[in-house]
């Protein structure tokens, strides 16, 4: 019993490295995706219908991967992947807002 125990402990620290590789990996990828974009950034603040800022909202780029919450202080900030774009803005609980960006070179 203590040998299966052993090879299971020995087991699950290379499954901890292999984890922590895939995640060095990912986020190596991921920052070079992001590094590479070369669109206009918009920024702004979300608010509610009395103007108190709303943290936690999804801020999309509709029809890509390229994404954003709002920060505590209802701030964000998002690299566009296109000239003409439409940008989503959702919160659980409210109504999903959609706004078209368009831009010229």
């Amino acid at each position: 019993m203590k040998k299966s125990k052993e090879h299971f402990m020995k087991k699950m620290f290379n499954m901890r490295d292999l984890a922590k590789m895939l995640v060095a990996l990912l986020i190596l990828l991921y920052s070079g995706h992001v590094m590479a974009q070369d669109g206009h950034s918009i920024s702004g603040l979300v608010t509610d219908n009395t103007g108190d800022p709303i943290p936690g909202v999804n801020v999309v780029e509709k029809g890509t991967t390229t994404v954003t919450i709002t920060n505590m202080d209802g701030e964000y900030n998002l690299t566009l992947s296109g000239q003409n774009v439409i940008v989503s803005f959702s919160f659980i609980g409210m109504e999903t807002k959609e706004v078209f960006f368009a831009y010229n070179n």
